[in-house]
C-alpha cells in the first residue's frame, strides 16, 4: 500500500513541477514581483520556471505593467527599460550500480527565462505608451489567464 502512495505522490510532484509558470506572485514555480520606485514608475521582474518558454515570461511580465497601470488609476504605460535575467545551469550525471550495469540519471541544461522591466504610468496617450485595459485583456485572452 505505501508503494501506491509514494507513485501517486510522486506524480503529482511530476505534474505540478511539468508545467509553465503560472501569472502569480513570485513562489517555487516562478512568477512575479514588482516595487513602485516613483508615483508613477515601477519596477517588475518575472522569473519562469524550467518549463516557461520566453515568450510567455516577456509576455506575462508586460500583464503585470499593465495590472499596475490599472491598479494605480492609470489607463497607459510606457516601458522606459527592458532586459533579461536569464538563468541556467548544468545539472550533474549521477549514477547507480546494480551488479554490471550502470543507471545513469540527471544531467542536462537547464534554462529560467527572467524579464526585467521599468515602466512609468500616465493618464494620457504619449508617443510609445501602451493602453493597459487592452494589453491585459490580449494577455489573457492569449493564455486563456482568468481575472
Amino acid at each position: 500500500m505505501k508503494a501506491i502512495i509514494v507513485t501517486i505522490a510522486s506524480g503529482a510532484c511530476l505534474f505540478l513541477v511539468a508545467c509553465a509558470t503560472p501569472y502569480q506572485h513570485l513562489g517555487l514555480g516562478g512568477g512575479f514581483t514588482d516595487k513602485q520606485i516613483a508615483p508613477d514608475t515601477f519596477k517588475i521582474h518575472f522569473r519562469g520556471n524550467g518549463y516557461t518558454p520566453d515568450k510567455r515570461a516577456q509576455d506575462l511580465s508586460v500583464l503585470r505593467a499593465a495590472e499596475l497601470t490599472l491598479e494605480h488609476g492609470y489607463q497607459y504605460f510606457t516601458v522606459l527599460n527592458a532586459g533579461s535575467s536569464d538563468r541556467g545551469f548544468v545539472a550533474p550525471v549521477t549514477g547507480t550500480v546494480v551488479g554490471n550495469t550502470v543507471i545513469a540519471s540527471g544531467g542536462g541544461l537547464y534554462h529560467f527565462s527572467g524579464v526585467d522591466l521599468v515602466i512609468n504610468c500616465t493618464h494620457e496617450k504619449t508617443p510609445g505608451a501602451q493602453d493597459a485595459k487592452y494589453v491585459s485583456w490580449l494577455i489573457r485572452a492569449t493564455y486563456d489567464l482568468k481575472t
